[in-house]
């Protein structure tokens, strides 16, 4: 008999940014190789980029239709959970 349990979700680590970003940041911040970054290092290139797209006017990417759709797809998992079905997305 399976127990249900309540499961956490949600994105850890790299908030807006994808790892190619972080990337092309990583020597920035730690010139070594097979360092990585940290959270503050994370937030200060998201607020670097953030900052960037209001001077510039350009809309960042990802915008926030991606990250609505991120929460989407986590909602339908936490659903999927709660009521053991597959549910569409």
């Amino acid at each position: 008999m399976q127990t249900k349990q309540t499961v956490g979700i949600g994105i850890i680590g790299m908030g807006w940014m994808g790892m190619t970003h972080a990337r092309a940041y990583r020597s920035d911040f730690n010139p070594g190789p097979g360092v990585g970054l940290g959270y503050d290092d994370l937030k200060t290139i998201e607020a670097h980029q953030f900052l960037q797209a209001i001077h510039t006017g350009k809309q960042g990417n990802p915008s926030f239709r991606e990250a609505a759709a991120v929460a989407d797809v986590q909602a339908a998992i936490q659903t999927s959970w709660e009521e053991d079905r597959w549910i569409s997305i």
